[in-house]
């Protein structure tokens, strides 16, 4: 496990994104994972899932919805 490694999920979409942002910014090492993504993670799909969290030291879970 890399100890430094934050894997967003939703990173791709406009909250997730500027988590991942805020936190590289931070001098944190973040792999933003979305459905859609170069790093995929689907919730149906559980062949994206063990790829998407190798490695990982802790995940940050953006929710799909709206904000308000």
């Amino acid at each position: 496990m890399n100890e430094s490694l934050l894997l967003v999920l939703g990173g791709t979409g406009s909250i997730g994104r500027r988590v991942a942002t805020t936190l590289s910014a931070s001098g944190r090492s973040v792999r933003a994972a979305s459905r859609h993504g170069p790093a995929r993670f689907d919730w149906a799909d559980p062949s994206t899932w063990a790829a998407a969290v190798a490695a990982v030291a802790a995940v940050a879970l953006v929710e799909e919805g709206h904000v308000g």
